[in-house]
């Protein structure tokens, strides 16, 4: 299955993480990948709990058009918000969800 990977950060802290987006726009869900580089795994987190992601594309001819889905972060949090619900979604620098 092919997975969309779009924004990615970068944890600037001992715990070395790298926290992409990853989207399945053909089945309409939206993830969060914590790479830890120091063991080379890959967690991925759920970051749609009401599953609504898939209600808010907009889908005509060849075209798709998914919600908006941001990644921010600062020196303690990485932070997701998107288009459709009102949730931010925190996780620590750790890769640990808040």
């Amino acid at each position: 299955m092919q997975f969309y990977r779009d924004k990615e950060v970068l944890s600037g802290t001992d715990y070395l993480k790298v926290f992409g987006e990853n989207f399945d726009l053909k089945n309409g869900n939206v993830f969060l990948d914590v790479l830890s580089v120091n063991d080379n795994k890959i967690n991925r987190f759920d970051i749609d709990p009401e599953n609504s992601y898939h209600d808010f594309i907009f889908r005509w001819d060849d075209n798709i058009t998914p919600p908006e889905v941001n990644l921010s972060s600062d020196k303690k949090y990485i932070r997701i918000s998107h288009e459709f619900s009102n949730e931010i979604i925190l996780f620590n620098n750790q890769g640990e969800f808040v």
